[in-house]
């Protein structure tokens, strides 16, 4: 692992212990703590109105759109996000255990990983901590998989997401357009036009990625 310290490198599907990963600044100093989902956190009754609040106030951001609800959050963290092992959800916290967002690995494979669900959901959060995650988070996953890519994926329209993307040194790697589709409660948006009643969304999706060689270059002190 480098010198990286973490309570478990094992990034399978399996945990024997809590996979909790250092935030840490340019300086080395310690400003939180990634903490990666689990059934005992996915328990908690709190974090899961937490997540439920953050989606309903960032709903624009997501490619699927509707009013959350904590039984909805909860079935997505033990029925979707927890028996993937290609997927990771880790809660951002403060040095005080105060939670402030979250930030996730998807699509896991040997070739890349994707930066996903990246959320600021307390406002009250350090300046700098969602790109302190992200950091943290690309160097303890580059170091620990060797896969030589990361990706991600981000609405056009989403300005303040793409300038920590670029500023993480991120490129567009590709440009979409996207369909929307609306039912009696969800709208959603994909690539691909889903019958008549789908319209074109006045936003692109934007394909975004970076080197691990480049990363390494632009953070050196990571």
């Amino acid at each position: 692992m480098d010198n990286f310290e973490t309570k478990n490198p094992d990034t399978s599907g399996s945990l024997t212990e809590r996979l909790e990963i250092p935030i840490r600044d340019e300086n080395g100093s310690p400003i939180g703590m990634l903490v990666r989902l689990d059934e005992t956190i996915a328990s908690d009754h709190g974090l899961v109105c937490d997540l439920t609040r953050w989606r309903n106030t960032a709903r624009t951001s997501f490619l699927t759109q509707f009013t959350a609800t904590n039984e909805r959050t909860s079935s997505w963290l033990r029925n979707v996000v927890l028996p993937n092992e290609s997927r990771m959800l880790f809660i951002i916290t403060g040095n005080h255990e105060d939670r402030f967002g979250h930030i996730g690995l998807n699509n896991i494979c040997s070739s890349h990983f994707d930066i996903d669900n990246v959320l600021r959901g307390n406002a009250s959060a350090k300046s700098g901590l969602m790109f302190y995650s992200a950091v943290s988070l690309m160097t303890w996953f580059f170091k620990s998989s060797h896969a030589p890519l990361c990706r991600l994926e981000v609405l056009s329209h989403n300005a303040a997401a793409i300038k920590l993307y670029h500023k993480l040194g991120f490129h567009e790697a590709d440009r979409f357009p996207l369909w929307r589709t609306q039912t009696i409660d969800t709208v959603t948006y994909s690539r691909e036009k889903s019958g008549r009643l789908s319209t074109q969304a006045p936003f692109d999706c934007i394909a975004m990625e970076i080197s691990v060689s480049a990363f390494f270059s632009i953070h050196s002190w990571a």
